[in-house]
This record gives C-alpha cells, structure tokens and sequence, in this order.
C-alpha cells in the first residue's frame, strides 16, 4: 500500500473498505459540479473507482487523504506521458473538509514525492474556467498559468472550457504568477451555478453589475431596443450625482461638494425630457473610460477596488446565497455582511486598522 504522511494528513492508496466513507462524502453537488465524478454515487460507483485507481501503475498514482482518520479528500497523478514526462495532477475536498488546508498539504506530498521518487518533470493541472478555489490551491503550489484550453468534452459528455497551469520540476513550490485568472467567457453561459455563486472578475466591469442586477432582482435590458427614456432614469441619474458629489467632496471638500449637490437638483427641476439615447450611451462610455484613466493616473488599481466592492455587495446574500428582504422591499444585510476595505486594497491601511 502506498503511503504518505504529513503534519495532519495521511494519503493512502484506497482500499474495498472505503467503498460507504466516499458514498458519503461524493453525493455533492459541488464536486459534481467541477468534476466528472457520477450524481447520484452509487456503490457501483465507488467499487469500480477503487477497482481502477489499484490497478495504476507507476508513476501513475491515486490517494485519499485522511485527517483524524476521518475522509477529507483525494489526490491524485495520472494521465502519465512518456514523451513529455508529465502527470496531470487533479483532486477534490470533502464539503467539512474545505478551507482547512487538509488537501493543499496532501497535494503537496503528492506532488513532491512524484518529482523525488518518479521519472517526472512536469505536473499540468486543468480546472474548468470559474472554479477559482482549485486554482487558488494550484497556485499556492507554484503552479503559472498557461492559457484556457476551449470546448474540453468530459466523459460524461459535458463539454466546459478548462483552465491550464503546470508546475515544474526545480520549480519552487510557493506562489509565483498572478492570482487572478481571466475569465474569457460570460460566465452565464458557461457556469450553471446560480448568478449569486459565480466567480466574478473585476476585469469585467458591465459583469460585475449584470451580476449585481440578476441576484438582487433589477433590470436587464440587454437584447431589447436600446432606450433611455425609462421610468428608473432619474434614479439611475441621482445615483451617478451622488457618486460625483462624493467624488468631488473627496477631492476638493465638503463646500464643492454641496455645490455640485445644489446643481444636481436644479438641473433635474431643469429637466426637458430630451432623452437622447446615443449621446447618454457615448456619456457613459466617456465616464467608464475618463475612470480608469484617473485612477491608472492615481495608481489606484481599479480592477482590485471593483473586485472588494463586488464581494462586499455579495456578502449581503443569506447563507442560501439569496438576498434577504425587509417588509417594505428593502435589501438586509446577510450574516457574512462586510464594508469593502479600500484601504487595505490599495496598501493604505494604517497599523491601527489592521
């Protein structure tokens, strides 16, 4: 039996007794979500899985990981390449066992004992595009980025566009390429998790707000005649002076800001119902563009303060990933609610907010 141990973990080959521990920890939705693994998992399911994996042959090899001899997980180098001298590294977690750490640590054993004891000089990792924690673990590992492979067809017929990285052998096992993965496609299309539950990219503004709108039940209008005569536009124009004014008071003071607030409202008194639609469509273009170019002028990383926003705006969702409502409509904040941290994204924080 093939075994290795860490601090808290214990990867060892499976075995027939395991057969009930996986039917318990496999029938989840989220597992079945990122992998090829059957929905509903059978005792047929398993048997035959455990079948496979102990007829592996070197360097090919599959563990599950155990954590106070409780299952939390598997690990596992197969699809081995002569030519290329590369495994493909793949694992998943048990719903008790997420964010503890548990398969990060085996993962590791998996892969250092295949560099120091196998004919490998390469570990490839694919993910599907959007499932965000199996690239954090990857990239803790060390793992750079490769490019999206498109259109991969599973065994069970889905077919999903695949994140690619691998890792190399000499390679230090630490974090080194950047974090955030592009998500080349909408996601709508290609993620059937709900729009609360969705990986988000702040590099993706109109994204990020459709999402907003979809979760907590607004408008999207996307597909139908384009208009700007609608019934919501001077809220929608009260929201924009709002964040002007409180530009302008960040910026220039308190007094600006009531200025411009006192020019707000007599313009909407002024209003003449001209409603132009191209020219508001090329006014907020202009306002997205003159933004980011403020903020590249500022060194502020836009794209990181969208990202702390959106999981700020997400947090307020209930713990079954739906907005929570008061009686007259409006929205409540949920049980993981937080302010976004500004400060800490942009590293301006002081050792008192720490």
């Amino acid at each position: 039996m093939n075994v290795l141990e860490g601090n808290r973990v214990v990867l060892r080959s499976p075995q027939p007794v395991d057969a009930e521990q996986l039917i318990k920890v496999l029938n989840d939705p989220l597992i079945a979500n990122y992998t090829a693994i059957p929905q509903p998992y059978s005792l047929n399911d398993a048997k035959w899985w455990i079948d496979t994996s102990r007829q592996l042959e070197a360097p090919n090899d599959v563990w599950l990981v155990w954590a106070a001899s409780e299952l939390v997980g598997c690990v596992g180098l197969e699809n081995y390449d002569e030519s290329q001298r590369s495994l493909k590294v793949g694992y998943w977690a048990s719903e008790l066992a997420r964010g503890k750490g548990y398969i990060g640590e085996a993962t590791r054993l998996a892969i250092q004992h295949a560099f120091e004891n196998r004919a490998v000089d390469k570990i490839v990792w694919h993910a599907h595009v959007g499932n965000d924690a199996s690239w954090k673990l990857a990239w803790k590992l060390g793992f750079v980025f490769e490019g999206v492979t498109r259109q991969v067809r599973e065994p069970n017929g889905r077919v999903v566009h695949m994140w690619a990285a691998s890792l190399l052998r000499g390679e230090p096992m630490q974090p080194a390429c950047d974090p955030n993965l592009p998500h080349y496609f909408d996601l709508s299309d290609h993620c059937d998790l709900p729009p609360a539950k969705r990986p988000y990219d702040p590099r993706r503004p109109q994204a990020l707000v459709r999402q907003f709108h979809e979760v907590y039940g607004l408008p999207v209008k996307l597909g139908q005649k384009p208009t700007a005569n609608t019934e919501r536009v001077h809220m929608r124009m009260s929201l924009v002076s709002e964040e002007f004014t409180e530009l302008t008071t960040a910026l220039y003071g308190g007094e600006a800001g009531q200025i411009i607030g006192r020019a707000v409202a007599a313009a909407r008194e002024a209003d003449d119902g001209t409603r132009d639609t191209i020219e508001v469509a090329d006014a907020l273009a202009d306002l997205v563009y003159v933004a980011y170019g403020m903020a590249l002028e500022c060194g502020i990383d836009l794209d990181e303060v969208l990202r702390e926003v959106q999981a700020s705006n997400m947090s307020k969702l209930g713990a079954d990933g739906k907005p929570i409502y008061r009686e007259d409509g409006k929205v409540l904040k949920g049980p993981g609610f937080f302010n976004p941290n500004i400060a800490r994204v942009l590293g301006l924080e002081s050792e008192d907010d720490k």
